[in-house]
């Protein structure tokens, strides 16, 4: 009997690159992912999420949703989780967000899926890489759109001789207008609000721009909280936010952070955070 190799094809991964991306391309990311109560619990453990209207569905009830919704983060992250494989598997940095806009409540039990349509590409002067601007939407299991957003990001090229394509950026609102907003609320008894219940009696005319608001607990940094840094490729997404945050370490150390890279050096530090700006 004669040996012989069987030939297995490669079935690396790679996701895309950059001068894989076309312009008016539309992607359908895998997999739908059903949100359940465990999703949400294990949200709210790692993150402190203390929202009324996401806690308590006696409190959601009481002014108009049929149950307590789920956290609008959580929400992103999964989402936008979905898109990486495809999207940013190859990219060096993701350089921001626009048109940012919650367009309906997704409750336990809902199916979540991710699709992106790419709206512009420019490749960067090194012909290494090259900018991607893509346009991602959620949906639920009815087809209805739950969350749409704008991004950009900066993405490698396989192959460097590649010819570049014609650079596209789209126009990108600088803000969403207040009337854009709200899509995602159903109709509302603001008369049974609790503020109490809910922890503040702050509301939406309470905030100005430019303000800023010191919190005075203090926490305590664990590596456990911070192994979910970054990207999971399986479905769920979580990072720091670029905003602007002082962080005041124990030894009276001050600092200005836009995203923190070395997480380990974090372990077992207490924090204070002030200084946030709206």
């Amino acid at each position: 009997m004669t040996d012989t190799k069987t030939q297995h094809p490669d079935r690396t991964v790679t996701g895309n690159f950059f001068e894989d991306f076309k312009l008016g391309q539309e992607i359908v990311h895998a997999t739908p992912r059903t949100v359940t109560v465990g999703d949400v619990s294990l949200f709210t453990a790692l993150y402190g999420s203390r929202f009324a209207v996401q806690s308590s569905d006696a409190f959601a009830q009481s002014i108009g949703y049929p149950r307590s919704p789920i956290d609008d983060l959580l929400v992103f992250h999964i989402v936008i989780g979905k898109t990486v494989p495809d999207i940013s598997r190859n990219a060096i940095a993701n350089l921001g967000y626009a048109e940012f806009r919650f367009l309906s409540p997704v409750y336990p039990g809902d199916t979540l899926a991710s699709t992106t349509e790419i709206i512009g590409v420019k490749e960067n002067s090194n012909k290494k890489n090259g900018t991607v601007y893509v346009r991602s939407t959620g949906r639920n299991q009815k087809g209805e759109p739950v969350l749409s957003f704008a991004r950009w990001v900066m993405v490698n090229k396989r192959d460097l001789d590649a010819p570049a394509p014609d650079p596209v950026i789209p126009t990108l609102a600088k803000s969403v207008e207040p009337s854009d907003l709200g899509a995602a609320l159903p109709k509302l008894d603001l008369k049974a609000y609790d503020f109490a219940l809910a922890g503040s009696a702050r509301s939406w005319d309470d905030y100005v721009k430019g303000e800023k608001i010191d919190w005075s607990p203090v926490d305590t940094i664990l590596a456990a909280r911070l192994m979910d840094k970054g990207v999971d490729h399986r479905g769920s997404a979580s990072f720091l936010p670029y905003i602007k945050v002082q962080i005041v370490f124990h030894s009276i150390e001050t600092l200005e952070v836009g995203a923190i890279k070395d997480f380990s050096a974090l372990h077992g530090m207490r924090l204070a955070m002030n200084g946030n700006e709206i």
